[in-house]
């Protein structure tokens, strides 16, 4: 089933994580892969850092940004 989502929801709820400080249990090891490898889409003309996220390395991230999101 797909979930429908508000505009702009994945970025505020990316923001809304950021604000946190979050631990991981060392035992969590595909958190850590994730928090170490998210990236945001670069811009290739002038190297700067778009508000964008890379659809890679976020599917424990969005786990977690859903039930956030949804009690914000």
């Amino acid at each position: 089933m797909n979930v429908k989502k508000p505009a702009g929801s994945v970025l505020d709820g990316i923001r809304k994580m950021l604000s946190f400080n979050i631990n991981v249990h060392a035992n969590s090891t595909n958190i850590q892969n994730e928090l170490n490898n998210y990236k945001w889409k670069v811009d290739t003309k002038t190297d700067s850092i778009l508000d964008v996220p890379v659809k890679k390395y976020d599917d424990a991230m969005d786990s977690i940004r859903y039930p956030l999101y949804t009690f914000m």
